[in-house]
């Protein structure tokens, strides 16, 4: 009977399905595991440094350091029912060196990939790489351009270049330069040669640019996150001119002064970037930063309170982010022991407060260098990591709600 005076006397059954354990409390990130037993593959060995990129919703584009240092690349496509991946076959790019690779979509066929030469002093060159949709094999689609300039008679260096879209033919790229400092260039693709020039450089730190990560902010302004002076945590705006393309700065911010190595950037909404990297004692620290948009003055987003969280006690070295939603972000890195560790970061978008999901997970016993590519689906992400000696492994992580225990089957009404 349904009393109330609107109500309508009827009188109906159910069944519902409850989730033991299940509580916002364990909410945490959990590892598929697929039917051969497990969700992690190898890829192959004599493969470092991954550098992963989504070409559609199965296929994946890394590009990797290979046999004899060289750079190659390939298509990884991942079955979306048992989660297995496979692999087409290799293409060497570079036949001389290929070390801190980065990778970004130009169009559906075509990739931007920027690494380091340590054979030629350490230089930045930069490469077009083209997939067959077809037949997922890759192709070199241009010369390998070299993109650093010399500042003073030191050599040129181009350490862990970072990339960004621009426009449909202008990225730009951010690198640890001459004399250890930071800087900034443009690189110009023309699309129908794929030939590489470059633009002027901008220094945008004269004292240090280690590990620079990039995030847009508009079409005209870069939020760049970087080791400064000390190894400390900076942040600085990389105001791009479109018309001359030129690159000019913002003052820059030191987000943490005991350690800010190996940041990585991801956009919260248009004013909010959450920022995770080394801190203290290399452990792993995570802080929401906010950019003025009339000022282009960068702070931390919380003022009284505690805006930044410990993600690791341990280890947080070389952390990568993706988005789950709005207020949760994945974040995998490289733990104590060369432990493979991922979490939950969750953002409080009424405070800015950051706190991790209660437990963390250690997927693997070594990990070094995980790249994170863009969610497979609303649940699922993939991520390539070097496992022991010279092993590439990827692994399906799953994000689910509640404990380990399946649901507790039906209730009677």
């Amino acid at each position: 009977t349904h009393p109330t005076k609107s109500g309508h006397e009827k009188e109906f059954e159910t069944t519902v399905y409850l989730r033991t354990k299940f509580s916002d409390a364990t909410r945490e990130v959990g590892l598929y595991e697929a039917e051969d037993g497990g969700a992690e593959t190898l890829l192959g060995d004599t493969m470092m440094t991954p550098a992963v990129v989504q070409i559609d919703s199965t296929h994946y584009l890394y590009a990797y350091r290979g046999e004899g240092d060289d750079g190659y690349a390939r298509v990884l496509t991942v079955n979306n029912t048992d989660w297995s991946v496979s692999l087409s076959d290799p293409c060497e790019f570079d036949p001389a060196n290929c070390f801190d690779p980065a990778v970004v979509k130009i169009d559906p066929n075509h990739y931007l990939c920027a690494f380091r030469k340590s054979s030629i002093n350490n230089r930045g060159y930069a490469v077009v790489l083209e997939v067959n949709r077809s037949t997922w094999g890759v192709k070199r689609a241009s010369a390998v351009t070299e993109y650093t300039t010399y500042l003073t008679n030191q050599d040129k260096y181009g350490y862990n270049p970072a990339l960004i879209q621009v426009d449909a033919t202008h990225y730009l790229c951010a690198y640890k330069g001459d004399a250890g400092n930071g800087f900034a260039i443009i690189l110009t693709v023309d699309t129908t040669t794929w030939a590489i020039t470059k633009g002027a450089y901008k220094e945008y730190d004269t004292s240090d640019g280690q590990y620079p990560a990039l995030a847009q902010v508009d079409s005209t302004h870069y939020l760049c996150a970087y080791g400064g002076p000390g190894s400390d945590g900076f942040a600085v705006i990389l105001i791009v001119n479109t018309g001359t393309w030129a690159i000019t700065k913002g003052t820059a911010f030191e987000y943490d002064t005991a350690n800010g190595l190996n940041p990585a950037l991801i956009q919260i909404n248009s004013t909010k970037y959450l920022c995770a990297y080394e801190g203290n004692q290399n452990d792993g620290y995570a802080v929401v930063l906010n950019v003025n948009t009339s000022t282009w003055a960068i702070t931390k987003a919380a003022v009284v309170f505690n805006y930044d969280v410990e993600y690791d006690v341990d280890s947080g070295w070389t952390p990568e982010l993706s988005k789950v939603n709005s207020t949760e972000y994945l974040c995998a890195w490289e733990s104590y022991g060369d432990d493979g560790a991922a979490g939950i970061l969750v953002v409080d978008a009424n405070t800015w407060t950051l706190s991790l999901w209660q437990d963390t997970i250690h997927f693997t016993d070594t990990c070094a260098t995980p790249s994170l590519a863009t969610q497979i689906d609303s649940q699922h992400f993939i991520c390539l990591y070097n496992g022991s000696g010279t092993y590439i492994y990827a692994n399906i992580f799953e994000i689910y709600l509640g404990g380990d225990e399946e649901s507790s089957g039906p209730i009677e009404p």
